[in-house]
């Protein structure tokens, strides 16, 4: 899995658009049950579940003045 994430800082004026990259894995599953109570009428219920892990990333922020600014991204 890679993840790529973009944005906008809103509570600097200072920062710029910021990228995010990290590689990971994760896993996705679900559930569905239905029941047929009258001729095509059916009750349902699903679910899903997702759950994901990056390793160490990298952040790319511009900072107004200094240039671009990359930092190590925690894993998550």
């Amino acid at each position: 899995t890679q993840y790529h994430g973009i944005g906008h800082w809103n509570l600097r004026r200072d920062l710029g658009r910021f990228h995010h990259k990290a590689q990971g894995w994760g896993t996705v599953g679900g559930l569905q049950l239905n029941y047929n109570f009258w001729c095509d009428w059916f009750f349902g219920l699903s679910g899903t579940y997702s759950f994901y892990r990056t390793k160490n990333g990298l952040d790319h922020t511009p900072v107004w003045g200094e240039g671009l600014s990359v930092t190590r991204l925690n894993p998550v």
